[in-house]
């Protein structure tokens, strides 16, 4: 009973379009010749079938005479874990509200540099103890969608969260950002994660963003997978934010010690 509804359509010019979607499904059988649900690696399908998810995908299609040529299309997995496992997040809302809009913007913000380059990617130490730049790069009350923290936290405490939490299991992870297209007052990012995980966080027996799975098999393990944000600038920072990175992706390949995909970033720029 998989459903997608799509939520909204950013047309970043003739040959290329974002789409935000939601998507809800009831989990069946595993299907013959598999012993278990493919995005759903390392999970007994057992504890799965019967249940119920809502969650959230993130697509960038790369259009050639009208017809998809290429996407690039991740769906948080984990988010449906998490409701189906009862480890953490619900789903929520996964709309935006109505806010003030920003200027059209005629490049890509300092912001955006901000988030990727000295926060996220800075897990162990400055970032996420600055406060003059968390006030530069995002406002108070901003919002991201799926929430990123179980807690219920939004705006700059949601991001401390966050970087304290990669700070402890993740201490190298990095956002490469590969592509970048700005649409009206938004940025769509499309980025490489990379990272080695180092341990459980305290007073957890797994790690929230790989639910379900036995964290002794990902321990000292390295994976490198996909992201996809949207982010709303109102006023030069991150007012709202669409923000999906592939974890089933990454748990897969930690469990199959198989090694990273080529995500042909750069593949479309000839059309």
């Amino acid at each position: 009973d998989l459903k997608y509804e799509k939520r909204h359509t950013f047309v970043i010019n003739e040959n290329i379009v974002a789409v935000v979607t939601r998507l809800e499904a009831t989990i069946g059988n595993v299907p013959p010749s598999f012993s278990e649900f493919s995005m759903f690696p390392g999970i007994d399908p057992k504890k799965l079938k019967g249940k119920s998810f809502t969650t959230m995908a993130l697509d960038v299609h790369i259009l050639d005479e009208e017809k998809i040529r290429q996407t690039w299309h991740v769906t948080d997995w984990a988010l449906a874990l998490d409701q189906m496992l009862k480890t953490g997040r619900d789903v929520g809302t996964l709309d935006w509200p109505c806010v003030k809009k920003g200027e059209t913007l005629k490049e890509v913000p300092q912001c955006i540099y901000n988030l990727y380059d000295k926060i996220l990617s800075d897990s162990t130490g400055g970032g996420q103890y600055n406060n003059t730049l968390l006030l530069e790069t995002m406002h108070r009350d901003s919002i991201v969608r799926p929430r990123l923290s179980f807690l219920g936290v939004d705006g700059i405490a949601s991001l401390k969260t966050i970087t304290r939490y990669f700070g402890l299991v993740m201490p190298d992870i990095k956002y490469e950002t590969q592509r970048m297209w700005i649409h009206e007052d938004k940025v769509i990012v499309l980025r490489k994660v990379s990272a080695t995980v180092k341990g459980v966080p305290p007073g957890f027996s797994f790690i929230p963003s790989f639910p379900g799975v036995n964290p002794k098999k990902l321990i000292g393990k390295k994976f490198e997978t996909l992201g996809i944000s949207v982010h709303r600038i109102v006023d030069g920072r991150i007012k709202q934010t669409y923000h999906v990175d592939e974890n089933r992706l990454a748990v897969d390949q930690m469990l199959s010690n198989r090694p990273a995909l080529d995500f042909d970033f750069y593949s479309d720029m000839n059309f």
